[in-house]
């Protein structure tokens, strides 16, 4: 195709109509035809190259909310949009490999524990406490009476309290006080 100013601005006129209207496919063919037309005119290329990464970005936002909220099949079908868009988009094409991967994986429940962690399993049962003595002491009681071995960050402040409690299990008797923001209060 042999450069024609005239056509190009035709065509680059034809695709602001219809951007203007929301028909973005015509509006992008309009602004690729005006850029075949005038391949050194940087503001009719632009507008052809501004318009396909608008529509490119809002599949991919678009993408990204249904892909946060679980809707996997969706979000794929998102970002195929954005790829018939702008075909070759590697960036795009590595995110669709990476959801259709996720939704190919089986459903699994929400994740509770931090896997690779140790998970704390104190004995069942409630118990009576009147404890008293320095922080780490009161801490080690409580946990040694439900079967837990109790470590200290080294920054932990050390005073001397009081914990009467009765009828509590260990989750209980370990953050009774903690929404307090005190070690162990008098209860």
């Amino acid at each position: 195709m042999h450069p024609d100013p005239k056509r190009a601005h035709k065509a680059a006129e034809r695709g602001g109509k219809a951007e203007a209207a929301g028909r973005f496919e015509e509006a992008l063919a309009a602004y690729e035809e005006a850029a075949r037309y005038a391949p050194q005119d940087a503001s009719i290329v632009e507008q052809g190259v501004s318009l396909r990464s608008r529509l490119v970005r809002a599949q991919v936002e678009a993408a990204e909310r249904d892909a946060l909220a679980g809707r996997l099949t969706q979000a794929t079908e998102e970002l195929g949009v954005a790829l018939r868009v702008d075909p070759g988009n590697t960036i795009v094409e590595e995110r669709l490999v990476q959801l259709k991967a996720m939704d190919d994986q089986p459903r699994a429940g929400p994740a509770t524990a931090i896997s690779g962690l140790p998970r704390l399993q104190p004995q069942a049962g409630k118990r009576n406490l009147n404890l008293r003595g320095d922080t780490k002491t009161v801490y080690e009681q409580v946990a040694d009476l439900f079967g837990v071995k109790a470590e200290f960050d080294p920054d932990v402040t050390v005073r001397i309290v009081r914990l009467h409690v009765d009828d509590v299990d260990f989750s209980t008797a370990m953050s009774s006080s903690v929404r307090k923001r005190e070690p162990f209060g008098a209860h």
